[in-house]
Order: C-alpha cells, then structure tokens, then sequence
C-alpha cells in the first residue's frame, strides 16, 4: 500500500479551496492525512476547511499559524513538521489535481525501491485561468524552464524548475531538512537537498491544473517580449534577486558542505572566492553554468 499525506497551505483561500480538496480525496489512491497549515487567514477559509473535512472519510488535521514568519515558505515548513507519512505531497489552495496523479508518482516510488534514499519527484502542470478554462499545455514551457538540463546541481543552484505544487518528497528527504533565514523558498531548498543527498526525478505528464488567478502567490506569467522589457526596466531588482539567490547558495553550504559531494563542495568553494568582477564570470563559464535563456544568464553573469 503507497502510503501518502498531503500539506495543503492556505491564506485567504476560500474561493477556490473546496474544489482543490475534492481533488485529493477524489485521487485513485487516497491519501491517509491531509494537513491544512491556515497563515491567519481572514475570510472564510477554515469554515470552508472544516465543512469540507465533514463530509470525507479522510483525516483532516487542520491548524492555524498564530507565530513564526509570515508567507508560503514558512507556511510549508511548518506544516511539514507536522507530518509522519513515508510520503509527503505538496498542495496549494487554489488548483485541481488530476485524478490519477498519486499513481504516476507511486510507479516511480516503486521503481526505485530504496526509501531509505532522500526522494523529491515533480511533474509539470497545465496552465489554466480561474475558471479552470485552458490556457498552455505546460507551465513549465511557458516559463521557458527546462529540467532536463536544469537537473544538475550547478544550474540548479542558480535557478529553480521544481513547481512546488507539484511537489512529493519522502521521509528520508525531511530528516535532512533545516531550514535558513536564506531560504528563498521551500520547493528550491527541497530540490537542492534531492539532487545533493539522493534523487530528483521529473515526470513529463501535466498532473495539476495549475490555476492563474489575480491573487496568485507564485504565478506564471510567461517570457513574452513585455515581461523581458520590464525586466530590463528593473535592473537593480534583478542585481538584488541574483544576490539573494547567491545568499542562499553560501547558506546550503554553511549548512550541508560536510556531507555534500567532493564536485559539489568544490563548485561551491569556488564560488565563495570568485565573487569579485571577472572572477565571477570566469567562475561560471568554467562550469558552464546557464539559466533557461539568455537574458536571465546574462543578468546571472553581470548583475550580481
């Protein structure tokens, strides 16, 4: 039996949360606790929560945060703490999972037969409006992200391409979670720690209904011309988001650098010294680090 739970992460969310937990309760294989971690919601979220957790058979262990930072990373951290499955399934409050998603991931589970081995698998979501009408084939597509060359841990640690909704780690995975106040978010730092310590597998199919809304935490908005224009408007929030990401990079390896990889633990040495102009941009073409386009490489190279 594929023993799961699932932490969904709610904040004013009630327009849209019982049609996101009728998705999970209504998967082929069900999961045996949802959690819901509520960040202080002021609308009518936990009434619809608790109406909803009525009518199924699943256990429903629903909290609301009243200490700790504010936002969806924290949000997540905290309610996996709360969590005793093998495995554990991230969910937002806002989209539909395909029925028989749990089942893609559970064959990949089987496959690899080692849940001693620190797992995250993710898969790709298609990209819908508010009212669940079609919008892109593939989120990840339309944010021009790529895992198949994202995938190893020197362009991953620059640039995330694991969608945190879609996201299913293991046990093994949460024993090795601690957090940092340079944590930029969840589903990154977990991505980072799979690929470090044991595996991170993708798969291909489109199992979320990823829903875009006006009040979006994380959304996709595509890599049009006028986003890229307004990028290059916004220089200097460029610099300051590349210096947060190296933050978090210097971080992981304060952390994890005892048990991480001689390649790893090289690659990050090196960019500790190699900050200073030219030295940086000798530093990362030696390891060939690219992000998914050149724009968002080129800002990686020069605006640090």
């Amino acid at each position: 039996m594929f023993e799961y739970e699932v932490v969904v992460c709610t904040y004013n969310g009630e327009r849209y949360i019982v049609e996101q937990l009728a998705s999970i309760v209504s998967q082929t294989i069900c999961p045996q606790r949802i959690i819901v971690s509520d960040d202080g919601s002021t609308d009518n979220t936990l009434k619809l929560v608790a109406d909803f957790a009525a009518t199924t058979s699943v256990q429903f262990d629903v909290q609301q945060r009243v200490a700790g930072p504010k936002g969806p990373a924290h949000n997540f951290l905290h309610a996996l703490s709360l969590t005793t499955a093998a495995n554990v399934f991230l969910s937002d409050q806002d989209d539909v999972w395909v029925t028989d998603k749990i089942e893609h991931y559970q064959r990949v589970v089987s496959q690899i037969g080692d849940d001693s081995q620190p797992l995250l698998i993710f898969s790709d979501a298609e990209l819908v409006d508010s009212e669940l009408r079609f919008l892109n084939a593939s989120f990840l597509q339309n944010e021009r992200l790529n895992p198949v060359q994202q995938l190893v841990f020197p362009r991953l640690i620059f640039q995330n391409c694991i969608q945190g909704a879609t996201v299913m780690v293991n046990r093994a995975l949460l024993k090795l979670l601690r957090p940092s106040q340079h944590m930029l978010m969840h589903d990154w730092w977990l991505g980072l720690l799979a690929i470090t310590f044991g595996r991170l597998v993708f798969i291909p199919e489109r199992l979320i209904k990823y829903r875009q809304h006006a009040h979006n935490v994380v959304g996709s908005s595509g890599y049009g011309l006028k986003r890229i224009l307004a990028k290059f408007m916004r220089l200097s929030s460029v610099a300051h988001q590349n210096r947060l990401v190296i933050e978090q990079a210097v971080s992981f390896y304060e952390i994890y650098g005892k048990g991480l990889k001689k390649e790893d633990k090289k690659f990050l040495e090196r960019m500790l010294r190699s900050r200073r102009f030219m030295l940086w941009q000798l530093f990362l073409l030696k390891f060939a680090v690219a992000r998914t386009t050149i724009t968002r490489t080129v800002s990686l190279y020069f605006l640090y």
